[in-house]
């Protein structure tokens, strides 16, 4: 899990820490801020819809806990990087 708004060289950098597929989750309000980037990428095949956090989940092979407790790290992490934007050892930094 990373945080995908980071610099490049760090999501680059956590991606090749781990195992293809990667996933970029995305709620509502973020995805309509991309609408023709999700748009462009689901109908070429490389990004997919999950109507809920079980499907996604169900898809990955992991029980539903394991993405409330990386939303939740996630959620955590933003509100550190709030605190303090312009420093501080919190994820993409």
């Amino acid at each position: 899990f990373c945080n995908e708004l980071g610099r490049r060289d760090y999501v680059t950098g956590e991606m090749w820490k781990n195992k293809l597929p990667f996933r970029l989750c995305l709620n509502r309000a973020a995805a309509d801020e991309i609408i023709w980037h999700a748009k462009h990428y689901t109908g070429r095949g490389v990004m997919k819809f999950y109507p809920t956090g079980e499907d996604l989940a169900k898809d990955m092979g992991v029980p539903l806990q394991t993405l409330v407790d990386a939303h939740q790290k996630h959620f955590e992490a933003a509100k550190k990087q709030e605190k303090d934007p312009e420093g501080g050892p919190f994820p993409a930094y």
